[in-house]
């Protein structure tokens, strides 16, 4: 958790382009707050994001490993190498009779 936050951080202090050129903007008419207060939101706005996305990521990721962990997942892995298997052996079968006609 506090390395996701350490990264929202991070991630916020760093110049978005949209929120730098809104800043320059307002520095030019004159609207030095309203700039500072626009870049502001920007980069709490980017931080944020970058926190809710790790935590989902992370959050997904326990479950998918706990799923991958289970039994179901070692069936379905075994019944899949099987089914490739098959394929395998019967386009094997297909192009070996396929070559014996042609001979």
């Amino acid at each position: 958790m506090l390395v996701l936050l350490g990264l929202g951080v991070a991630g916020g202090l760093l110049p978005d382009p949209a929120a730098l050129a809104i800043l320059l903007s307002a520095l030019a008419r004159g609207k030095l707050m309203l700039g500072l207060g626009t870049a502001l939101v920007f980069s709490l706005g980017f931080a944020s994001t970058l926190v809710v996305v790790g935590l989902v990521a992370a959050r997904v990721g326990q479950v998918v490993f706990a799923w991958l962990s289970s039994p179901w997942a070692a069936r379905l892995q075994q019944g899949t190498a099987l089914l490739i298997l098959a394929i395998g052996i019967v386009l094997t079968a297909l192009a070996w009779r396929t070559l014996q006609a042609l001979s």
